[in-house]
């Protein structure tokens, strides 16, 4: 296993045991002795979860993304693509926000970043990644990501720069890693 797999693994590890640490200080108000069943079981599913994402990893390096079908064209302006979203939204009031809409489009990136987490715990699991597929379901997280973005006054291109300039920043303060907004 390459070095760059055994720190994702041990990584994932690490945030598999701190999940259930969390889980186990949620459950101290509902006392001591649900709390010492609570920690033991955190242990137990933390090591589970870690051997089994240290074979996972094991699994094979996925094969190139077959090309773009003849009609697809790549999108290069992410503020066109964001307008696209708009022009194309089912409501025909691109523009309009109430909350359905945002709920519809709520749910969506939710969905979509759920149907891409499925496609990568299945390459994790049977060492295989239908790589076309996951294409095909990032696209669907990107028209709603540019979609709420839209939504809210706010263009990808905006986002994306604001978000690169706090990365940066962090980079530059040595906080890349932690927790919190403020590091």
């Amino acid at each position: 296993m390459s070095a760059a797999r055994q720190f994702a693994a041990a990584r994932t590890v690490l945030g598999s045991i701190a999940i259930c640490v969390l889980l186990v200080r949620s459950a101290a108000y509902l006392g001591a002795e649900l709390e010492l069943w609570m920690e033991h079981l955190a242990v137990i599913v933390g090591l589970l979860f870690g051997l089994w994402v240290v074979k996972s990893s094991r699994a094979a390096e996925p094969a190139p993304a077959p090309p773009l079908p003849a009609e697809a064209k790549p999108c290069t302006d992410i503020d066109e693509y964001a307008q696209f979203t708009v022009d194309l939204w089912m409501s025909g009031d691109g523009d309009k926000l109430d909350l359905r809409q945002h709920t519809v489009m709520s749910l969506g990136l939710s969905g979509e970043t759920g149907e891409v987490m499925e496609l990568l715990k299945k390459w994790l699991r049977d060492g295989k990644l239908d790589r076309a597929h996951l294409r095909k379901e990032l696209g669907d997280v990107a028209y709603y990501w540019a979609r709420l973005c839209r939504a809210h006054g706010f263009t990808p291109s905006e986002v994306l720069g604001e978000n690169q300039h706090k990365i940066l920043g962090r980079k530059a303060r040595g906080t890349m890693h932690g927790s919190g907004e403020d590091r």
